[in-house]
């Protein structure tokens, strides 16, 4: 529980943090808040549901894509059904100035000053019928230009309606592909923070990866594994360790020893190694720490003697591992597993099995029970 409240709380701060736009134009991964405490396994977490999160981002994108070209197709089909009909329109505009241009010869024809005359046409028809076709035809004759020009007036009109149509469709249509296009803006700048900082939780990652392997070579190179130092109390204990302090309560036998006597010990069997361990004992437990020729400090290592097979033997259980102020858990190590490091009481105390270890400031009480 307190390890998915804590990722929860880093992804909430990221989130803030990029909403708030404070990765725009990126961010440097030791700048990311919160990200240089996490362990690498909350790391490892994090990298997947940003890798997840990628993907998801890249799927939308590519489905905006795909929209955005549609819309394109779409505006492409507009834009040609639009020059038809444009060409359209301008034939029909050209039959109607032809058809009133006609019309209006005709009219001219028949009534402008200095031609014939309407009714001179027709008085000088020689007969009724002939007086009546010329009638007609004068009539058919106005009558299918005028259709004629209504004809074209109508076929104009619904050719602007459709290319109004065309119009209000390109309109509504660019309008989404520049939605979609913001769209795909914001989510490329959303993908490449992401990126970014995916990019800096990865080198985080191989930094500390880094450091874990240093920290092994360092760990080998130096004095021995702790575990295979550890392993060797059992002659120090034996040989060079004197208790502080041996006295009974009831059948319980109690060995006090002091860090500074371990740490004596462990000086004498370190000599001409070129480097150190340092015990320290509080409360919690014991913590061991390296230290190179100068004596200076290097990794910690938190953790505690346990009773082992029965109280034959005790082994160092290691819980954290320290490098600077990065704390790892020591379960994440693998060259920390098993109980190589396992040490027994000592001949002197043959027919003892250990029931309990007990730490107080710079001291340890060992109990033992007689068999």
């Amino acid at each position: 529980m307190n390890y998915c409240f804590k990722v929860l709380l880093i992804v909430l701060s990221l989130t803030a943090f990029l909403l708030s736009g404070a990765l725009r134009g990126g961010l440097p991964a030791a700048a990311v808040p919160g990200l240089e405490r996490l362990s690498p396994t909350e790391l490892q977490a994090l990298e997947r549901e940003l890798a997840a999160e990628l993907l998801a981002l890249n799927l939308q994108m590519m489905g905006l894509q795909e929209d955005r070209a549609r819309a394109e197709d779409r505006l492409a089909e507009l834009a040609e059904s639009r020059a038809v009909e444009e060409h359209n329109l301008a034939a029909a505009r050209a039959r109607l100035t032809e058809a009133q241009g006609r019309l209006g010869q005709w009219l001219r024809h028949l009534y402008e000053e200095g031609r014939l005359p309407m009714f001179a046409l027709l008085l000088q028809a020689e007969s009724t019928a002939d007086f009546l076709w010329r009638l007609e035809f004068i009539s058919l004759l106005i009558e299918r230009e005028g259709v004629l020009v209504n004809e074209v007036r109508t076929q104009s009109a619904a050719i602007e309606e459709r290319l109004h149509q065309l119009a209000f469709l390109e309109t509504e249509t660019k309008t989404a592909r520049s939605r979609i296009s913001d769209r795909l803006i914001e989510l490329q700048r959303v993908q490449n923070r992401r990126s970014t900082l995916l990019a800096g939780i990865r080198g985080r990652s191989n930094e500390l990866a880094d450091r874990l392997s240093g920290l092994e070579r360092q760990w080998q190179e130096s004095l021995a594994p702790l575990s295979s130092l550890l392993g060797q109390l059992n002659i120090i204990l034996a040989r060079d360790v004197q208790p502080d302090r041996i006295y009974f309560q009831g059948r319980n036998m109690l060995i006090e020893v002091s860090s500074r006597t371990v740490n004596r010990a462990l000086a004498n069997a370190a000599e001409g190694t070129g480097a150190g361990l340092r015990i320290d004992i509080d409360r919690d437990g014991i913590t061991a720490t390296s230290l190179d020729p100068q004596g200076r400090p290097g990794f910690r290592v938190f953790g505690r003697l346990v009773p082992i097979s029965g109280g034959e033997a005790v082994v160092f259980r290691a819980e954290t591992v320290r490098i600077d102020d990065l704390e790892i858990d020591a379960s994440a190590l693998a060259f920390m597993a098993g109980d190589q490091g396992a040490f027994t009481m000592g001949d002197r105390f043959r027919f003892m099995t250990l029931t309990d270890i007990t730490y107080e400031k710079d001291r340890m009480r060992f109990t033992l029970r007689r068999n």
